[in-house]
């Protein structure tokens, strides 16, 4: 993660973190965020005051969202930073069944173990061997209907209408604030039905007497 110094155009400055291990322009990332305390959307930063953390430093402005609880989640990244990090944010968010996998052969596998386990999928473009959109196709071939975000450092207009034609739900480009993803998600959290309630046992024994009065 690494932190930058942010402010508004209205002079306000406030802190935010972004997803990376390697240097970068911060300016692609910086379109969905408003300032916290005016809800600017244009915002400058300042290339010297960077902070770079390990995950188990670092603490982000992110709280927990209750109709994120009932996402069931996949992280597929070949990174273990990037895995690290992105499940660490669902954490924080209140998703609290989240599973990882360092490539598509081990996503492939998850899934099939998993059965009805996983309900939204969170996968790198670019991975060793078969590639984001290539488990994409396979997952919807297969019959796979849940929610899928594309993480990308591609940014150029022909790889997002592809990504759309071929099914991807959402389209997240690296690098990314944690409220990015958090955007991303709760618009797709609303496509999600919510699962079945657990059975009420004093329900099931008030119906067991009901029968027995019949």
């Amino acid at each position: 993660m690494i932190r930058f110094s942010l402010v508004c155009s209205k002079g306000h400055q406030f802190d935010e973190w972004f997803f990376d291990i390697d240097d970068y322009d911060a300016k692609s990332a910086l379109n969905e965020l408003g300032c916290p305390e005016c809800g600017d959307k244009t915002i400058s930063h300042n290339h010297q005051a960077r902070e770079r953390k390990e995950p188990e430093e670092y603490g982000m402005r992110t709280q927990k969202v209750p109709e994120l609880a009932k996402l069931r989640v996949l992280v597929v990244d070949d990174n273990e930073y990037i895995l690290r990090l992105v499940r660490m944010v669902l954490n924080d968010l209140g998703v609290a069944h989240c599973m990882a996998a360092r490539n598509a052969d081990e996503a492939k596998k998850i899934i099939r173990q998993s059965g009805t386990g996983i309900n939204l999928v969170i996968c790198d473009w670019n991975m060793p061997g078969e590639t984001g959109v290539e488990l994409l196709h396979e997952l919807r071939a297969d019959g796979v209907t849940y929610p899928f975000i594309m993480l990308t450092v591609r940014a150029d207009e022909g790889s997002v209408v592809r990504a759309r034609e071929d099914g991807v739900s959402a389209y997240l480009v690296k690098p990314f604030a944690p409220l990015q993803l958090e955007k991303k998600l709760r618009t797709l959290a609303e496509m999600i039905p919510s699962p079945p309630a657990p059975p009420d046992p004093k329900a099931a024994r008030r119906s067991k007497t009901e029968i027995k009065m019949l």
